[in-house]
């Protein structure tokens, strides 16, 4: 750990201390104890440890990243209800002529949309698809009773974006 605030204390040394003017034309040397840059050395170390913390960084980004993405699956799904339950309103039916059909990609595209219609029933299913369906929540299920599928194992997945 010394050694670590040694490399960092000299980096900061080094970045406050002034340029120096160029030689002049009858010096034709510096002295080598002066030497103020780093060596190969220290800037490995510091290469590797920018190293370590972005492989601790990167999994918890793609984490977040998926997590924010199941918001598409879950407004995708809720906007095909609500479209759904208008059609049943007018045409007292969800599986009539008229009514749209809410099959499809997500509005973002990383879910893919089911819809198994019945006169007087529906489920709608959003199934990840692409980077999305390594997320623990690949499988998103609402029916016209406004149920929807529980995470698998220990995972709340709606609401829980």
């Amino acid at each position: 750990m010394k050694f670590l605030i040694s490399i960092v204390s000299r980096f900061m040394v080094a970045l406050a201390t002034p340029l120096q003017a160029a030689p002049k034309a009858d010096e034709s040397h510096f002295p080598l104890t002066e030497s103020r840059g780093f060596t190969l050395i220290e800037a490995m170390i510091v290469v590797v440890i920018l190293g370590i913390l972005i492989a601790l960084a990167y999994p918890t980004y793609i984490d977040q990243v998926r997590k924010a993405r199941r918001a598409d699956a879950e407004s995708s799904l809720l906007a095909a209800a609500q479209i759904l339950e208008r059609c049943f309103t007018r045409l007292n039916a969800y599986n009539a002529d008229d009514c749209p059909d809410p099959a499809g990609d997500s509005d973002e595209g990383y879910f893919a949309i089911t819809a198994e219609l019945t006169a007087t029933t529906y489920t709608l299913t959003a199934t990840a698809q692409g980077d999305q369906a390594t997320d623990p929540c690949p499988v998103y299920t609402l029916d016209h009773l406004g149920n929807k599928t529980p995470g698998p194992g220990p995972y709340r997945c709606w609401g829980n974006s």
